[in-house]
């Protein structure tokens, strides 16, 4: 009976209906509270909104034209079907008092994070998986983008507080908006006018600016910095600064890009480009929207996911190799573990200088820097026909009579017919079957499935192959090239095959 008085008293003190039932203040921020309680025609834990705006809160809405009303209205516009998006609606109580209504989350990402104890945050390597921080900044992207396509809106508040963790521990953004209160998060973060101020971007922290969508994209980032570092981007230097207003401004363009190129030195490589997108000193050379970033950051998800499936591949096969290697079965025959299929790519679109074979199994092949590639395989047309006595495929053809035309031109002279990177993927994707009862046993085999296996593994996110690095693999391998990436930071060709080791050695061979 108790509980239900104060429940009562609550509900009439903040808002006049009878369909919700309103039961303890869960959030306060500058703009107003958010509580929790109970749709009782929907019998359902709901989470209220209500405009209490401070007198700083009133300041910013004189400046901003918009009276309480409008606020939450505001808010409360635009419904659309979003997955990443906490659903809310606008509602009018029976004195005319505006409010939103949306589900009760009771965890955040701020929860998990523990950004208000120092010595005790989350991070990865230090009580987070690497595979749930990128899930995390794979739905925050996909929340952004609705935000953006669908709601036409941008956020300008992005932190963990503002970040809801559904049942299925996934992300969904949440207060939509700095004209509206704070978010259900259980911390007040630092904030003022233009909204966290450590995923503000550096034009936010001066007067009379408003937040874009290049603005959110800054908001990735930095959350992407402080989910693999313990640290949100320019974190330490706001907080030694007086006035991070005037820290950024004395600091500069090239302040700001120098600072930034060592911060990013902190990251893994894979993700030091995108976030290095995302925060560039001037807006207009960030990803211009959350679907931009959110489709860079799926091709680094899936090339890291694809990277570590070949790592633990790698982990289980080369007991086998060595172990077959110390044998002394090297003969093509011998069976050291079974193989991977390959599914060449079927494509349709232009042919680079394949109209003299048939278009069956068309591939897009796309090409960055040919002058690098040797003649003949920048032109794919020659005398020779082996390529289609060992396979029907007539990419596969028409790359392997390219390897054969420079072995003839150059006599063998520069380099190995089958190299070893070549011998170990003809014995890793083929079976001791199909090399036994080749219909046309031949020494380019090997070269031929070498150049499978790369045709399959240079495909780019649209589809296409990259022509290059199908070349570069199906000479030196994946392992070879992923190395040289790696050291270069770069997946672009004219970079990584300049890549060099520690000891200043070229990872790619200058002969090659």
């Amino acid at each position: 009976m108790v509980k239900i008085a104060k429940c009562i008293d609550l509900v009439s003190r903040v808002l006049n209906t009878q369909r919700y039932e309103i039961d303890r203040q869960v959030g306060r921020g500058t703009w107003g509270a958010v509580y929790s309680g109970k749709d009782t025609v929907l019998d359902e834990e709901v989470a209220i909104k209500v405009l209490d705006p401070t007198d700083l809160a009133r300041e910013q809405m004189e400046y901003r034209n918009l009276t309480s009303f409008e606020a939450l209205r505001k808010e409360g516009k635009g419904l659309a079907a979003c997955s990443h998006v906490v659903p809310r609606r606008f509602e009018i109580d029976n004195n005319g008092t505006p409010f939103i209504v949306m589900p009760l989350y009771d965890h955040f990402l701020s929860d998990l994070l523990r950004d208000d104890l120092e010595e005790k945050r989350i991070y990865v390597g230090k009580g987070l998986h690497e595979k749930t921080a990128y899930s995390y900044l794979s739905d925050i992207s996909k929340g952004i983008t609705e935000m953006h396509d669908k709601l036409r809106r941008v956020h300008g508040d992005l932190k963990p507080d503002n970040l809801a963790l559904d049942r299925d521990s996934r992300i969904l953004i949440n207060d939509l908006g700095t004209s509206t209160c704070t978010s259900i998060g259980k911390s007040i973060s630092p904030r003022d006018n233009m909204g966290f101020i450590y995923t503000r971007s550096y034009k936010s922290f001066k007067e009379g600016e408003h937040p874009t969508k290049a603005d959110d994209v800054f908001g990735i980032g930095s959350l992407t910095y402080r989910l693999f570092t313990g640290k949100y981007l320019f974190e330490d230097e706001i907080n030694k600064s007086i006035d991070p207003k005037l820290f950024f401004e004395q600091l500069g363009q090239k302040g700001v890009e120098e600072l930034l190129k060592k911060k990013l030195k902190k990251i893994p490589r894979n993700l030091r480009k995108f976030v290095k997108k995302c925060t560039e000193y001037n807006s207009w050379n960030r990803y211009q929207s959350g679907f931009e970033a959110q489709i860079s950051l799926e091709k680094i998800i899936k090339r890291t996911s694809e990277n570590d499936s070949y790592k633990r591949y790698l982990k289980r096969s080369v007991p086998y190799v060595v172990t077959s290697a110390l044998l002394g079965y090297l003969a093509y025959g011998i069976a050291t573990f079974e193989p991977t299929k390959i599914d060449l790519p079927i494509q349709q679109g232009q042919y680079i200088s394949l109209d003299h074979l048939p278009k069956e199994n068309p591939v897009i092949f796309v090409r960055e820097d040919l002058k690098n590639l040797p003649e003949a395989a920048q032109g794919l047309l020659f005398n020779s026909r082996i390529g289609q006595h060992l396979t029907n495929n007539k990419n596969v053809a028409a790359l392997l009579n390219s390897y054969n035309n420079e072995l003839l031109q150059t006599g063998y002279a520069w380099m190995k017919i089958v190299t070893d990177a070549q011998h170990k993927m003809y014995i890793e994707y083929t079976t001791p079957r199909e090399r036994s009862l080749s219909t046309h046993p031949h020494h380019l085999n090997p070269v031929k499935t070498a150049i499978e296996v790369a045709i399959q593994k240079s495909k780019t996110p649209d589809g296409r192959v990259d022509l290059e690095d199908a070349c570069a693999i199906a000479r030196v391998g994946l392992d070879t090239i992923n190395k040289a990436r790696y050291a270069s930071n770069s997946r672009n060709f004219a970079d990584y095959i300049e890549a060099k080791d520690d000891e200043g050695k070229y990872i790619i061979p200058e002969k090659e």
